[in-house]
Order: C-alpha cells, then structure tokens, then sequence
C-alpha cells in the first residue's frame, strides 16, 4: 500500500500492509477503524488509502448478515479502499443525515502518486488507455 502524508495525499512510500492493511486472509473493515495505527489516525479513523495489486485481482467484499457479496474484477494495478472517515450531518443521503463510516467506496485506479516522481510506473502515455472494471452483487 502506499504510505499517506498528513494531507492524505500518497507519497509513494511504499508501506507493508501485513498488519490491519492485510485483507488477503479476509478482515472486517471495523479492525481498520479501531485501529491506533498511524495510517489510519491520518486517515481521520479509518481507511483512506491506495493498495497495489499483485496481478489482476478479484476483490470480494462480504456482507455477513444478509449473505451479499460485492465482487471487483479489475485490469488496474491499485484500488483506493475509503471507509467513509470524513462523512459528517453535513452530508444528506436517502433523506438521513450523514454520519461518519455511512459508506464505503472501492476505487479502481492507476498509481495516484505516478506523477510525483515516485518509484511506480507513470501512468502517462501515448497509447490509447483501456480501464476495466466490474462490480457483481450476488445474494446467498
């Protein structure tokens, strides 16, 4: 994952996810909120932040109580996992006043810090550029 600095903008540190950044043995996204975890404190309680992918990868988010499955197929190297930190009642949605981790977005993208001299691949080019992404909800 890449490290954020105090603007929540990525560095392009990259940062080992081997802690509550792992999802690969499966994780409840509350682990992230609770956490003391540096990261997540700049991230105002929560995720904010860019994870690289190893290959094309199949994201599968599980809701545990009604059984619902998101799944994310992606041709992008990263996603942004945002946890919904910075919502406040400030915010209106389905007519309820918003509130803090209301919702949760998976942002399929390039390198965010690709511009900034970080030590990924740039994500300018010449060639025509394909992006490829597909959400699937499935009921148990």
């Amino acid at each position: 994952m890449l490290e954020l600095n105090s603007d929540l903008i990525p560095t392009g540190q990259l940062l080992d996810a081997s802690n509550t950044f792992d999802f690969t043995q499966g994780r409840t996204l509350k682990e992230g909120m609770l956490s003391k975890h540096e990261q997540h404190q700049i991230a105002g309680g929560g995720y904010d932040h860019y994870f690289i992918f190893d290959e094309n990868p199949t994201i599968q988010v599980v809701e545990p109580q009604s059984g619902r499955r998101l799944l994310i197929e992606t041709n992008q190297p990263g996603m942004i996992l945002y946890s919904g930190n910075n919502i406040d009642d400030q915010v209106q949605v389905n007519q309820q006043t918003g509130k803090k981790y209301l919702g949760v977005c998976f942002e399929t993208q390039a390198h965010p810090a690709s511009l900034h001299g970080a030590p990924l691949p740039p994500i300018l080019t010449s060639q025509r550029y394909y992006q490829r992404t597909t959400y699937t909800v499935l009921t148990s």
